[in-house]
């Protein structure tokens, strides 16, 4: 392990360095730190010097050759070898340095090299000669996801439209969860049904995703209860029963040999996932309310647009805040903590 020093000057000075040794001549690199007589401020610098061997050591006195870097110099060289040395030891012809700026003309490039409709053969190219670096795809993908979590949070500070929501849901599928793998280009079962989307699930079959404006004065519960308990506002029950409707439509087309050559899919035992109103300020006891109306449905969940939120966030590992939320409110329930 190197030491600090500080010479008679105050000079503070790291252990020299042997950069290269052979039997009469020793190469040393040495980084000091130099006070300003002026102020407090302090910069590096960087002894550079090549010794003939005397009885062993290098004879420091009287160097052969020697640089002292200011510092400068010193930082432009950490730079230049942070931004050459990589692309020169791979053999490489042309290298942008992303530690600066990019010009118009080096975006430019970036934009021509990956301008391609053929995307999957652009990957296989660059996977292939291992032009990519592993794990690339997959942290701009998650900068991706980041990003539009952090879009679909601003979006519910505002009162959007439901093309708006159906646009960020198609672009962003993932957040429904694993179980889908395809948003389908075909929406409609039938002439007169059509959904907001017909998702293939993990299995390779059809089931139907029914999305509602969290906003809109759309209510999720009523506000009168029936013996103490919360059931839902009428504005939720025509949003389960048009999911429900075109739940009863697509299992009509499981035998249908047109319906899978035009969706490219098949029908089995559809599920549904209604995503509908907001959850943000609810405690414990319609947390509780809502688990109850859902097993009320064997081939349909409900899903809130926090629900939507909080799950998005866990998928990219941050720690949700709906289970903070149920145990601070457990205490209105006799202190019964709920698993999640």
């Amino acid at each position: 392990m190197g030491e600090i020093h500080t010479s008679p000057k105050g000079i503070e000075y790291a252990d020299a360095r042997t950069l290269k040794l052979k039997s009469r001549t020793e190469t040393l690199a040495a980084l000091r730190r130099i006070p300003h007589r002026d102020s407090d401020k302090q910069d590096l610098s960087l002894r550079l010097g090549r010794f003939n061997r005397v009885s062993g050591k290098p004879d420091v006195e009287n160097p052969k050759s020697a640089l002292s870097l200011d510092n400068e110099e010193l930082e432009a060289l950490i730079d230049y070898l942070s931004e050459t040395y990589g692309p020169l030891r791979e053999r490489a012809q042309r290298y942008i340095p992303l530690s600066q700026d990019l010009s118009e003309a080096e975006i430019d490039d970036l934009r021509s090299l990956f301008a391609t409709s053929d995307m999957d053969s652009l990957i296989q190219l660059m996977t292939t000669h291992e032009l990519m670096p592993a794990g690339l795809l997959d942290a701009v993908e998650m900068c991706h996801r980041r990003d539009a979590v952090t879009q679909f949070a601003s979006m519910l500070e505002d009162d959007h439209v439901e093309h708006e929501w159906q646009r960020w849901f198609t672009n962003n599928p993932w957040v429904l969860g694993t179980e889908f793998v395809e948003v389908l280009d075909e929406r409609a079962i039938d002439t007169a049904n059509v959904t907001d989307y017909l998702m293939r699930a993990h299995d390779g079959f059809v089931d139907v995703v029914e999305i509602k404006r969290p906003g809109g004065g759309l209510k999720f519960w009523a506000v009168s209860q029936d013996h103490g308990n919360l059931y839902p506002h009428a504005d939720l029950v025509k949003a389960l029963t048009q999911a429900m409707n075109y739940l009863t439509q697509l299992e009509l087309e499981a035998n249908s040999v047109k319906f899978f050559e035009r969706v490219g899919a098949r029908v089995l035992k559809p599920r549904g996932t209604l995503v509908y109103g907001r959850s943000s300020g609810w405690g414990l006891r319609e947390q509780k309310a809502r688990r109850v109306l859902n097993t009320a449905f064997h081939n349909l969940s409900i899903l809130t647009y926090d629900d939507v939120l909080e799950r998005a966030k866990r998928m990219l590992g941050e720690t949700p805040a709906c289970v903070a939320a149920l145990v601070e409110d457990s205490e209105d329930d006799g202190g019964e903590l709920i698993p999640f």
